[in-house]
């Protein structure tokens, strides 16, 4: 790890992902899918919904980027692009289903706006309004911002600075094409009440996908939620996600 490495990657080990089984082929002909894990974060967070998904025969890759996602945001999200098509290549799949978390989302988010040819996205509480400005978190989440981010750099590298940044934004992510999206993604965020770190949608996203469905936690467990960092392994998180992606 460099010396420069930001200070929670050396708090918090990667978490090892076990062997998965690898399927010949999906049921249905449903294509593979991509689970993206979020920032300080590493593939093993998925080791729970992976072997769920092998279970029902479906193709599952879980790669990690960024330096657990804490590199800038676009530059994971080049990397993302470019493993993905080399999925789609070696596949011969003509699309893609993503499961992303946090960051996983968001990144999913731009790859839509890029035009990559996505099924089906569920993103689990993703970062794509930026931080959360109401809940137990979010002084510590002001202090994160303070002096343009400079802490949270220090913590958990650019992409947690640009992620609580997104709070305030005014620009649009670079996007060119029509309005809505003219082959979108069926879209999802699974959320909960309880997550308080991250804000899931904002109007831009409103006006692309104007079809997305939100689904919240709480509203299928009776009132149970889920913080942020445990929504990966939630056995209720992991059910409506398989529930979802297994859609035809």
């Amino acid at each position: 790890m460099p010396k420069c490495a930001p200070l929670l990657l050396r708090l918090f080990p990667a978490q090892p992902l076990p062997p998965l089984k690898r399927c010949p082929s999906s049921p249905a002909g449903l294509p593979p899918v991509l689970l993206l894990h979020g920032t300080v974060d590493s593939p093993g967070a998925w080791a729970v919904l992976a072997d769920a998904l092998t279970s029902r025969g479906r193709i599952v890759f879980v790669p990690a980027y960024g330096n657990r996602g804490t590199d800038a945001v676009e530059n994971s999200v080049a990397e993302v692009e470019e493993y993905a098509r080399g999925l789609l290549s070696s596949s011969r799949a003509e699309r893609l289903d993503i499961i992303g978390h946090s960051q996983g989302g968001l990144i999913a988010y731009l790859l839509a706006l890029r035009g990559f040819p996505l099924r089906r996205v569920v993103s689990v509480s993703g970062s794509i309004g930026g931080s959360c400005t109401e809940g137990p978190l979010t002084p510590i989440l002001r202090v994160l911002s303070w002096r343009r981010g400079t802490l949270a750099r220090l913590l958990a590298g650019e992409a947690m600075t640009q992620q609580i940044a997104r709070t305030g934004l005014t620009a649009p992510d670079p996007y060119d094409g029509p309005t809505p999206l003219p082959s979108p993604p069926s879209w999802v965020n699974l959320i909960s009440g309880n997550d308080g770190v991250v804000k899931h949608w904002n109007p831009q996203a409103e006006q692309l996908l104007p079809d997305a469905r939100t689904i919240c936690l709480e509203e299928r467990t009776g009132g149970r939620g889920a913080r942020h960092w445990e929504q990966q392994a939630d056995p209720e998180v992991v059910r409506i996600a398989v529930e979802e992606i297994m859609r035809a």
